[in-house]
């Protein structure tokens, strides 16, 4: 029986072992070409280490003197168990949902897989040193960890704490129409008050809300440390109409038979005093059409 090629861990045991027919036999191991002695069949080494790799072979002889034997020549891979050489950095962070994340870590060890953990689940494609997350979401809030593993053993980081805080929920309400000439007040809809206040980035000023007379977009930002200070943001459009002008002449119409009201093209809506609610309408009948 030959040795064979083995695989061991550091602090792991060794075995290597032969089978040779002759009487008074004498053996001989070495590894890497120099002898380590060991008068007997099988080579042990009851705790690893990484210079215990290499190439092993066993000479064997007789006492009386027959030809020397040699059996194959194997190879002891040795393989050292992970350690975490950089612990997850930065071990607390505070972030605003949607915001990026990012943590490094490092290990030693041989053919070393990693694999990161949120709140005890695994992370589907985060497999290396580096976790990197493009938007957090609340379901992120919580600790993260990596464990490093290979063939010898398994080792596993202390926990990074991630706090996710979510923006206030702040609307604009819908988009605004009015006259020319009008003002319009913008402000948050609702109750709730807020910190800090910016319209279009302090262009339109810092305060709950604003006059405009003129049409354009205008967004709001606001934050407040009640959210970790996260900004929220909401865009209105408001547009301001001309009058619309009908040019009806103002004397009376006399006619022989029906006759079109024409308003004009160019408004929005239209409603006549016959509830009709097209530009035109055709008349037949005596009276005051407004």
């Amino acid at each position: 029986m030959q040795p064979h090629d083995l695989d061991v861990c550091t602090g792991g045991t060794l075995s290597l072992s032969l089978t040779a027919e002759g009487d008074g036999l004498r053996y001989a191991w070495y590894r890497n070409g120099e002898y380590l002695g060991n008068n007997s069949p099988t080579y042990t080494a009851p705790t690893v280490a990484a210079q215990y790799g290499g190439t092993y072979y066993c000479k064997v002889e007789s006492e009386f003197d027959c030809p020397t034997a040699y059996s194959d020549t194997v190879t002891v891979t040795v393989g050292t168990t992970p350690a975490i050489t950089m612990q997850p950095q930065p071990a607390i962070m505070a972030l605003c949902e949607g915001a990026e994340y990012e943590l490094a870590m490092a290990a030693s060890g041989d053919g070393v897989h990693y694999q990161w953990y949120n709140n005890g689940n695994a992370l589907e494609g985060q497999t290396t040193p580096n976790l990197h997350i493009d938007h957090v979401t609340r379901n992120n809030d919580g600790v993260f960890y990596c464990i490093a593993s290979n063939a010898c053993d398994e080792a596993r980081t202390n926990n990074a704490t991630l706090t996710v805080n979510n923006a206030p929920d702040m609307t604009l309400g819908r988009d605004i129409h009015a006259c020319r000439g009008e003002s319009v007040v913008l402000e948050p809809q609702g109750d709730e008050e807020y910190a800090h206040y910016s319209w279009n980035h302090g262009t339109y000023g810092y305060q709950s809300m604003i006059n405009v007379t003129l049409s354009g977009t205008y967004f709001l930002e606001v934050s407040d440390s009640a959210h970790g200070n996260c900004v929220a943001r909401d865009t209105v459009v408001v547009t301001f109409h001309d009058y619309f002008d009908i040019a009806f002449d103002t004397m009376p119409i006399v006619t022989c038979g029906e006759f079109v009201l024409d308003a004009g093209a160019g408004a929005s809506e239209y409603m006549w005093s016959t509830t009709e609610m097209t530009s035109s309408i055709t008349v037949g009948m005596n009276g005051y059409y407004m």
